[in-house]
């Protein structure tokens, strides 16, 4: 039974996320509604051996007792709503003639429902179907009770969830390779309208101030994930369940090169020349990792993988101190042919009274248990630690 649900909110990325879906599992491994079926009732038969669900349907069109972790992308309900409106008027140019008749069908349907292209207002106040579109949307896909912030909150609370934020995507992308194992980063452009539209629609005199008032509890939505949960809101219990699942299929797989560590010696750190030093307080350290892979590069630490930062205190001499070594654990990707300056704090719980006195500090890549600075020297790097003079 799939372990993973995308509930595709119209116009938050939806398409970008699920051919990032079919890049990992494969095409074959993913439902998708409004491509695998139409079905408006949930079916455990028809989802069955799938890893992955996704598509135009809310949270309670899935029962209560399908234990999987629901991932969603929410936007800014002002700017979804011009950009559906946008959509309904003006549709993304497309190539082959089939789509174009679609399109065309698509136009129709919504001038008949009172949809005029020259107004959203008048289009809001005719259309019901507008209306309900671009109302509360997102609270109604993500809640099992009212169509009210507190109905998500409530439901966010009892399911298995991750949300990120259309215009903070790539936490949300990040998320997959750091926490679930996803083997490469969303490579997927989000679709994009034509340029201009925003500033033509946005305009119309009391626009803006009607979309406020039919869009509160969405409002309260964005601004929690964005200001409370800082881009990315997550709490499960199967995210361990989605992980093993990943890294089955990927163990799987015919091809193996794309789902291979990465090359550690295309890979090199940097760091502060001076830190700060004492052996009561925590480090914390700024290092620059630079990939020169052809991939991106995922630090994370869950049960099943590490690639972290390890860390060796050493003595005036540059020798190391023994069993004052330990790892640091930032979650962090670095993109292909990039580089990044990544934060993070080191423990020093349990070393007092050293002897020597630690004098630097030398950062290397970790993979699983493999010290990477034995076999590429120049992935490590060093600082030197200031200590406080004694008073």
């Amino acid at each position: 039974m799939p372990a993973l649900v995308y509930l595709h909110i119209p116009k938050s990325a939806g398409s970008s996320h699920r051919n990032y879906l079919f890049d990992v599992y494969g095409k074959e491994r993913v439902y998708w509604y409004g491509l695998n079926s139409d079905d408006l009732d949930f079916s455990y038969d028809a989802v069955a051996g799938y890893e992955a669900i996704g598509g135009h349907r809310p949270l309670d069109f899935y029962p209560r007792d399908f234990d999987a972790l629901f991932t969603a992308v929410v936007r800014d309900p002002i700017k979804r709503a011009v950009s559906f409106f946008n959509y309904c008027i003006e549709p993304p140019v497309v190539v082959r003639e089939e789509w174009r008749a679609k399109q065309r069908h698509h136009i129709q349907h919504w001038r008949d429902t009172g949809v005029d292209p020259e107004s959203m207002l008048r289009s809001i106040e005719k259309s019901e179907e507008l209306r309900n579109q671009i109302s509360n949307y997102q609270c109604r896909y993500l809640s099992r009770y009212e169509n009210t912030f507190e109905g998500v909150r409530q439901s966010l609370e009892e399911n298995n969830f991750v949300v990120g934020l259309f215009d903070q995507i790539e936490k949300f992308n990040n998320f997959f390779q750091t926490d679930l194992a996803f083997p490469t980063g969303n490579r997927f452009l989000v679709n994009s309208a034509p340029p201009g539209y925003w500033r033509r629609i946005s305009q119309e005199e009391g626009l803006i101030d009607a979309l406020k008032e039919l869009n509160q509890h969405d409002m309260a939505l964005h601004n929690y994930i964005r200001v409370k949960n800082k881009g990315l809101y997550s709490r499960s219990r199967v995210n361990d369940l989605v992980e093993r699942r990943v890294l089955e299929h990927c163990a799987n797989m015919q091809e193996q090169t794309e789902w291979q560590s990465p090359t550690w010696g295309k890979v090199q750190l940097f760091s502060n020349g001076l830190i700060p030093f004492i052996t009561s307080a925590p480090l914390t350290v700024s290092i620059v990792l630079s990939n020169r892979n052809e991939s991106s590069i995922a630090l994370t630490t869950t049960a099943r993988r590490r690639q972290c930062i390890g860390w060796q205190l050493q003595d005036v001499n540059g020798k190391p101190i023994l069993g004052a070594c330990g790892f640091a654990h930032p979650k962090a990707v670095v993109e292909e042919n990039q580089f990044q300056s990544i934060s993070t704090t080191i423990s020093l719980e349990g070393l007092h009274d050293l002897d020597p006195m630690p004098r630097a500090i030398e950062f290397c890549i970790v993979d699983g248990d493999n010290w990477q600075n034995q076999e590429y020297p120049l992935n490590s790097c060093w600082a030197k630690l200031e200590v406080p003079k004694s008073s």
